[in-house]
Parts: structure tokens; C-alpha cells; sequence
């Protein structure tokens, strides 16, 4: 099911203006509706032996950063204490603890607290009236002048957009590559990987993830703008569409999580890992190949 974002948006940015900025948005979003497919599979499929107690301490935990925000506390030196309690407490209850950061996520703020209007005529009014002396007491006005400066700057950005800028570095160079080698886990000490990529299990996921994906996606979005529910972004053709559905195929993180709870005979494990690696690179090389031959004909 799932797409890995920071996979398929790596692909997009080697390719760059060659990829219209609609056509990485499209890819954004659908990435982020996939995953949150596949977690919800996650909870209610494979989710056992959950602890009420847990569970309802992870929702009052939820609940207590919403009321946190509804009051208008912006600081996230509380906010991170709460996320990784929530954390904990959906670990113990048995439910995937992935849906808590999916939850984080949401309650983000995606607004800033003062827009581009507001920051302008705020740091105007700073600025025209902030000391040029050299005296001391105008060096310490100058100092508060430009604290306050700073604050205004940093909350005319929306929390989500100053956490992702923050996050970004470590999870697409760091976390995301590690947890891919990590969770790869191909065992090449007993068959041969031939062998491996052509049983039928390794196949059906690799084929899954290709086909499957073109097909998926191209015929849900053609249904969509049929019907009128949505319509294809700027500069964005069906051809395009067509190549980011392939991207789509693309899938370690959260695609290693299911294989690990779906199968519990290591040699299956072993089996699942090469069809998903197999698929992915594959999405990745066909799914290029086509975003080129769009940009070629557009």
C-alpha cells in the first residue's frame, strides 16, 4: 500500500524542473494519503491485545494539546514533552505506535500567528524606531528591539512549516535511509537472490507495487476529474500522472512494517524485503523514464 514520501520525492527533485511544481504537489499528497491508508490498515488489522488504560491515556494526551492550542500556547518546549509521552502510551497500548506521530502531525498548527501583513507592518513599526545611538541604554533597547524582531519573524512562520524545516535534514538523510538499510534485512546467506526476486510471493509484491500503482492511481484521479471532484494541477497532463503513479510505487518504511507484522516465518520475511526492494526500483526507474518522456512531449 504505501508510498515512501522521502523516496519519491527524492526521484523528483533529481529530476527537477523537468517535474512541474503541480505535479510534485500531487505526489505530496498522494504520498501522505497512502501512508495514512496503510497505518490505518496498521491499527485495525494487526493491532492485538490492546490496553484500554494505555489507549485512553494517549487520547487525553492528544486532547490536552489541542485544548493547548485552542488557548493559543506556541512554545515547543511543551509541546515536546506531551508528544513523546503520547508516544509511550500508544506503545503500550498495542496500537501501532506510528499513529501517534500521524496524530502529532494533524494537531500541528499549519497557520502561522501573524500573516505576511501583519509581520510587515510589525517590523516596520520596530525598525522605525530602532536605536542608532552608541549609549548604552540604546545598545540595550537594541537588544530587546531585535529579540522582539525575532519573535514576530519566527511565529509569522506556521509551526508545521518550522518543524519540517527542522526535521527534514535528519529524517530524508539520516532516519529514512538508516530505517530503509535497516529494515531491508535481505538474507543472501541461503538462496540466491535470483531465487528470491523470482518467487511468486516476491514477484506478486513487486508487480503489486508496479502495476498495481499505475493502475491504482492513474484510474482514480481519471475518475475523479471525470466526476468533477477535483481537477489535475498547473502545467500537469495524464502523462505526467501516468509517471507519478509509477513513483507511487516506491515503498520501504512503512511497506518493511506491514511485512514484519504480516509474516512471521523469517524465510517469508526474507522473500517479502527483495519484492518490495525489487518494486521500488523498478517504480523508481520506470516512473522517471515516463515523467521524462511527458516532459519531452509537453
Amino acid at each position: 500500500m504505501p508510498t515512501d514520501i522521502a523516496f519519491a520525492v527524492g526521484v523528483i527533485v533529481l529530476l527537477g524542473s523537468r517535474v512541474p511544481a503541480g505535479a510534485k504537489l500531487f505526489v505530496l499528497t498522494l504520498a501522505i494519503a497512502d501512508d495514512l491508508g496503510a497505518i490505518a490498515v496498521i491499527a485495525i488489522v494487526y493491532s492485538a491485545d490492546l490496553e484500554i488504560g494505555w489507549l485512553l491515556l494517549a487520547i487525553f494526551g492528544l486532547a490536552a494539546i489541542w485544548i493547548s492550542q485552542r488557548v493559543g500556547i506556541r512554545s515547543l518546549a511543551f509541546y515536546v514533552p506531551f508528544g513523546f509521552a503520547i508516544w509511550y502510551a500508544t506503545f503500550r497500548s498495542g496500537v501501532p505506535a506510528t499513529l501517534a506521530g500521524v496524530a502529532l502531525g494533524f494537531l500541528t498548527p499549519a497557520r502561522s500567528l501573524y500573516s505576511v501583513h501583519e509581520l510587515e507592518s510589525k517590523a516596520r513599526t520596530i525598525l522605525d524606531t530602532y536605536p542608532l545611538g552608541g549609549r548604552a541604554e540604546h545598545h540595550e533597547k537594541s537588544h530587546h528591539e531585535a529579540e522582539l524582531l525575532a519573535e514576530i519573524a519566527t511565529e509569522s512562520i506556521a509551526p508545521l512549516n518550522r518543524l519540517e524545516n527542522r526535521l527534514l535534514p535528519w529524517s530524508s538523510y539520516v532516519i529514512v535511509p538508516l530505517f530503509a538499510l535497516a529494515n531491508a534485512g535481505l538474507d543472501l546467506r541461503g538462496p540466491s537472490l535470483v531465487d528470491l526476486l523470482w518467487n511468486p510471493l516476491a514477484v506478486a509484491i513487486a508487480g503489486g507495487r508496479l502495476v498495481g500503482k499505475v493502475v491504482g492511481i492513474t484510474s482514480f484521479a481519471w475518475l475523479a476529474v471525470r466526476l468533477g471532484w477535483g481537477r489535475l494541477p498547473r502545467q500537469t497532463n495524464w502523462n505526467h500522472i501516468v509517471g507519478l503513479a509509477a513513483l507511487g510505487g516506491i515503498g520501504f518504511t512503512v511497506s518493511l512494517v506491514i511485512t514484519n507484522l504480516a509474516f512471521t516465518d523469517p524465510a517469508l520475511v526474507n522473500i517479502a524485503c527483495a519484492g518490495i526492494v525489487a518494486g521500488s526500483l523498478l517504480s523508481g526507474v520506470v516512473g522517471s523514464l515516463l515523467l521524462l518522456r511527458a516532459h519531452a512531449h509537453a
